[in-house]
């Protein structure tokens, strides 16, 4: 037996290659739909023909989370939506055709749903208003969570948190890129970098002077800074911000360290614990990559998007995170705070569309070794000039998709509270094609209250539920008899693990790790060179690599095929195994990543990431022993570093 349990309206991954069209479709018995995909393998389609006969679908719709009036909110707005929207996007109506929650009988009365209306002055201030209410109603720090679409908002509300003293619990929101006072450290490493940069050498004095002493910064300030050609010249300016900046130190870490104490980066001007975290990058980095200042700027450059404050785990602590992040748990309050996020593709945003439809001589090429040879698929915006194309088909698609991820990420936000519902919409984004304006058009049918917002539900104030009740008990309405007859609770013996944490809890992922697992993967598919685009397609569509990286992964995958060590062993009409089992005497299994066979010799390749480690190469020789005990000719065995882009020959030596 096999179950997949899915929501095509809580597919929220589609940025990392994950494809709605697959749940539904499989959901919906639709074998046409999936067997028109281009890039399935005959072994796929096969699959999918084996399956069809048996597949059942059962739809679970009760709603055993929220209390019975976050229910009814809910299903009135996609109610609404689906009732508007459904003949602008035609699939919207499979996505959610089951969208209706149903309410048990054990479910809860009393919840609260409010929408406010915010600005980009007030909304910090209506959060932490509102965090205080729920917390003098009786609700602890820890039963709130407020979820965004992004971190940048998410930053913003927790500073603004920890400035009052309210206890946060965070790990994504505090990124280190955007304080103010870590882009002056990391504009005085470039600048000291780049010494006769005069852009490089103004930044962080002209960034400095606004944020500590603006009314220095005037109309005869600013125009002096021109006159600044190297670091020299910057030393008077900084002595007028009141700073005598340290010019050399034993060491880097010494040197940032040293100018974060002459800046009043630990607590007199800036915040101590984007100094430290920062610190702490940096002696990383100066111990592991390199001590030179180059060093430390391209791995910032890598990672800046990724690091930021760890806040201790707190038992009893506002929770901010993305709503990507909250799939999967819930929470007694939930705040929405200014919600405003597109239901349309981001401007300038590209797609690879297929050209293959288009009859247009642009898109060949001639050339006397290769003949006519032309361009098949292209990145291309979904803009609204694109639906007057021959790709009109191909557009609407993405913004179908981009629409419906859209809404999801709602869906999956609206369905996450158990007590209590506060939103706020930003009234200065509520424009046609977001989602704020979505929930607006919904409000029209209602009145609003005499402070403009909307009481859906004034539920009861303070907890519904006694602080003391376990999940498993609240649970136990719903549990099948022969579960209850089970030792020991069946909530902690059928619990599963969220694999969204194993995917997003590291703070700061090493992306060349990643990449290094990645072509891993396509090199273990790819028995020659030309099956490279094939495969590129087959792992966008299977979710291994998302549609964006796809093109910086096939150009470094075709650097490593065209390097003149590995090409041979990639040629087309090769004899291949690929991560193949082979019994040995005695038992023992082992798989080489690849072995090649020619008539007089015989090639093992086996790929690595991570560090150098010289147990791969005693791996290596146990291999190539084995082959020449099964009398293959003339054994080699060769190592390849895809982290380190090394080649390493490991038998013979």
């Amino acid at each position: 037996m096999c179950l997949l349990f899915s929501q095509g309206k809580q597919a929220i991954y589609r940025w990392r290659g994950g494809k709605m069209s697959l749940l539904v479709h499989l959901a919906g018995k639709d074998l046409t739909s999936l067997l028109q995909n281009p890039v399935l393998t005959d072994n796929q389609r096969e699959q999918f023909y084996g399956i069809y006969p048996y597949l059942d679908r059962a739809n679970l719709t009760t709603n055993y989370r929220s209390t019975q009036e976050i229910i009814r909110f809910n299903n009135q707005l996609f109610e609404h939506i689906l009732q508007t929207k459904k003949s602008d996007y035609p699939f919207l109506a499979e996505v959610y055709q089951d969208y209706f929650q149903q309410t048990p009988t054990s479910s809860l009365e009393g919840g609260q749903v409010e929408i406010q209306m915010s600005t980009q002055e007030d909304w910090l201030e209506k959060t932490h208003q509102k965090i205080l209410e729920f917390h003098e109603e009786g609700y602890a720090w820890g039963d709130m969570a407020c979820l965004f679409r992004k971190n940048d908002l998410s930053g913003q509300l927790a500073e603004f948190l920890i400035a009052r003293n309210i206890p946060i619990s965070t790990s994504d929101s505090l990124l280190l890129s955007r304080a103010w006072e870590i882009q002056v450290l990391v504009g005085l490493m470039r600048a000291k970098a780049y010494t006769r940069q005069p852009a490089y050498l103004i930044g962080p004095l002209s960034l400095y002077a606004q944020k500590i002493k603006p009314q220095l910064v005037d109309n005869l300030w600013l125009p002096r800074l021109t006159s600044v050609q190297n670091w020299i010249d910057t030393l008077p300016f900084w002595h007028e911000l009141g700073v005598q900046l340290p010019d050399s130190a034993h060491s880097l870490y010494s040197q940032v360290e040293n100018w974060s104490h002459a800046l009043g980066f630990f607590g007199t001007h800036g915040r101590t614990e984007y100094t430290v975290s920062f610190l702490e990058f940096v002696l990383q980095t100066t111990s592991k990559v390199g001590n030179h200042l180059t060093d430390v700027l391209d791995e910032w450059d890598k990672k800046s998007n990724s690091l930021s404050v760890q806040t201790q785990a707190k038992s009893d602590a506002v929770t901010i995170q993305t709503i990507h992040k909250s799939k999967g748990l819930a929470y007694p309050v939930v705040l929405l705070p200014h919600l405003h996020w597109s239901t349309t593709p981001k401007a300038g945003s590209k797609v690879w569309m297929d050209l293959s439809s288009l009859d247009e001589p642009l898109f060949e090429v001639e050339s006397a070794e290769r003949g006519t040879r032309r361009l098949k698929t292209a990145p291309l915006s979904a803009s609204n000039d694109m639906l007057a194309t021959d790709l009109q088909e191909q557009v609407i698609e993405e913004r179908t998709q981009t629409y419906l991820e859209a809404l999801n990420m709602l869906y999956v936000a609206l369905t996450r509270p158990e007590e209590k519902l506060w939103i706020s919409l930003n009234q200065d984004q509520l424009k046609e094609n977001t989602i704020g304006s979505l929930i607006q058009d919904f409000l029209k049918q209602l009145e609003p209250e005499e402070n403009g917002g909307w009481i859906i539900s004034k539920g009861i104030a303070g907890r519904l539920k006694s602080e003391g009740t376990t999940k498993s008990e609240e649970m136990q309405s719903w549990i099948p008899l022969a579960w209850k007859k089970l030792p020991g609770s069946p909530m902690e013996k059928l619990k599963l693990r969220r694999s969204a944490e194993r995917f997003f809890a590291i703070q700061s992922a090493d992306q060349s790790k990643d990449r290094g697992t990645k072509i891993h993967a396509i090199l273990a598919e790819i028995s020659s060179k030309e099956e490279v685009e094939t495969v590129m397609q087959r792992a966008v569509l299977a979710g291994w690599i998302s549609a964006e990286e796809a093109p910086e992964l096939r150009q470094d995958l075709q650097k490593w095929l065209d390097m003149s060590d590995l090409s041979p062993y990639f040629a087309p009409g090769l004899v291949v195994d690929r991560e193949r089992d082979i019994l040995l005497p005695g038992g023992k299994t082992i798989r080489p990543d690849r072995v090649v066979y020619f008539h007089d010799r015989t090639v093992i390749i086996d790929f690595k990431t991570g560090q150098i480690r010289p147990n791969y190469i005693k791996q290596l020789q146990t291999y190539a022993t084995a082959f020449e005990q099964m009398k293959f000719p003339s054994v080699e065995a060769w190592l390849i570093y895809l982290d380190e882009k090394l080649v390493q020959k490991a038998y013979p030596d």
